[in-house]
């Protein structure tokens, strides 16, 4: 027996997904950045990265960078790359993250 499509939690629950999405995508980037979502993914990739940068291993405040907008909203833990100051500046200057040799790790 099929559902009624507005009353199926299940249909509901991923209309509500889309829409939480699209308005997430929509905000301005530093808007983004300061909703409860973005601190709960930021907060997964700091603890998936041991609390330490992924290119340099150097521990204390971090700053995660996206290797990809397509998925805003939606990242993927290889979208995001836990990095330490020093690191990500070294990105803003030359355009690219250098290349790991190891896995998470330069």
């Amino acid at each position: 027996m099929s559902r009624d499509p507005d009353h199926d939690p299940v249909a509901q629950a991923d209309r509500l997904r889309a829409e939480l999405i699209a308005l997430l995508r929509s905000l301005p980037y530093a808007d983004y950045l300061r909703t409860s979502h973005w601190q709960a993914v930021r907060a997964l990739a700091v603890r998936r990265a041991l609390r330490t940068c992924q290119l340099c291993d150097a521990e204390g405040s971090l700053e995660i960078h996206h290797r990809t907008y397509v998925r805003l909203g939606e990242e993927r833990p290889e979208d995001l790359v836990a990095v330490c100051r020093p690191c990500h500046e070294v990105f803003e200057e030359s355009g690219h993250l250098p290349i790991p040799t190891v896995w998470g790790r330069v």
